[in-house]
């Protein structure tokens, strides 16, 4: 029953219409019958899609409002909600907005930190304001922008155990313990490729450690320490292990 009719009053869960005399039904409805006018629609009701406009003999819709970007494959691509028309769940590649850069713009100056904006936003502008029905074509023109992307390490490091900030400081800690002559433990493949700083600095300051302790004195209080515990606990030669440069154990299994 098509409308729009005037609600005169609520009864109970329902409403009473003015309705014309020439519909001969009891004037009062159950509100899940009704629905707002379709020239003051409510947020969520369903509208009609409007009709594309045919530029160069090719359809094309109005964009109401650009809301996200994203990056698929290596292309650049757009979320977008079209005028006069329900919600679209699809992505489009950002070729397709050629016809609307000022939309491209509009979003990108309000969010500087997502992905793009186009390589060439800045021609597709130009002819825009040149009144150019179609700017050159360029075959990367989908291609993500060098700008805006984040580093491959950026991108990750919420799967990262620790984040960038707490990974440098740790990297901070480990080089001056390294300085010191006494690295810290080996650390996890993944932190060291990402810090490369690290490989072969264990070796070469454990030597230089070891050149400035190794003195004549304590490598004789060392033996002489070792002399008198194995002969006062009668220690066996099998049992003795682990001896290197980063200590030892002497002790009964």
């Amino acid at each position: 029953m098509a409308g729009p009719y005037t609600i005169l009053e609520q009864v109970g869960h329902a409403y009473r219409l003015d309705l014309p005399t020439a519909i001969k039904i009891h004037p009062v409805i159950s509100a899940n019958k009704l629905c707002k006018a379709a020239d003051d629609l409510l947020p969520a009701q369903i509208q009609e899609p409007g009709l594309p406009i045919v530029v160069n003999g090719q359809e094309e819709w109005d964009v109401d409002e650009i809301l996200a970007s994203r990056g698929y494959y290596g292309k650049l691509q757009y979320w977008v909600k079209w005028a006069n028309s329900n919600p679209d769940p699809a992505w489009y590649y950002a070729s397709d907005f050629i016809g609307c850069p000022h939309k491209l713009k509009e979003f990108h100056d309000a969010n500087t930190d997502v992905l793009g904006p186009p390589r060439y936003l800045a021609d597709w502008l130009q002819s825009w304001e040149n009144g150019t029905d179609e700017p050159e074509y360029h075959k990367d023109e989908d291609k993500l922008p060098m700008t805006g992307r984040k580093t491959r390490t950026a991108a990750h490091e919420t799967e990262q155990l620790l984040s960038n900030a707490q990974e440098n400081t740790l990297a901070r800690w480990i080089t001056r313990l390294t300085a010191t002559g006494f690295p810290a433990t080996p650390l996890l493949i993944k932190f060291l490729e990402r810090h490369p700083q690290f490989k072969g600095t264990y070796s070469r300051q454990l030597e230089s450690a070891r050149h400035k302790e190794a003195t004549p004195k304590k490598i004789s209080a060392w033996f002489n320490a070792f002399k008198a515990r194995t002969e006062e606990q009668k220690y066996k030669p099998c049992n003795i292990y682990n001896m290197d440069e980063t200590g030892f154990v002497v002790r009964e299994t």
